[in-house]
């Protein structure tokens, strides 16, 4: 008599406890990298702006009064914001968030050449109402980068 093919119910059960197993392992390493790109991209995007910032400002002793004249790259995933804080701009303060805030990570950059961020995992997002354009040190639990 011929063994009849195909699998057991055991077998399956077995392989489909492994796929969990692994999926288990691999979706939090995933999140953190894609929380670390994302981190790196609002960077990016904060430092890039910021250099544009510092050319326009070469041209007119005044930093611009909105950024239409300095869009930052990942304009997709990422909000810039550029709120004013005196009039002629004389200082600026620009703070780079998600717009999906799903890490609640935020970046910023001010005219005193201060660069402050947190990566979602240590601090929130709620934290960025606290930079502003004269602030010289990052508070903590933000990073200097």
């Amino acid at each position: 008599m011929k063994k009849p093919a195909g699998f057991t119910l055991i077998e399956l059960m077995i392989v489909v406890g492994i796929i969990g197993i692994i999926a288990a392992i691999a979706y939090p390493s995933y999140i953190d990298s894609v929380r670390k790109t994302r981190f790196g991209q609002a960077k990016e995007g904060a430092m890039q702006v910021a250099s544009q910032l510092e050319r326009l400002v070469s041209q007119s002793n005044a930093y611009e009064a909105d950024l239409t004249k300095a869009a930052g790259p990942y304009g997709d995933l990422l909000n810039y914001a550029y709120p004013e804080t005196d009039t002629p701009k004389r200082t600026y303060v620009l703070v780079v968030t998600e717009q999906t805030a799903r890490f609640n990570l935020w970046v910023g950059v001010n005219s005193a050449g201060t660069k402050c961020g947190c990566d979602g995992k240590v601090c929130t997002a709620a934290t960025a109402g606290t930079f502003t354009a004269t602030q010289k040190t990052c508070a903590s639990p933000t990073v200097t980068f």
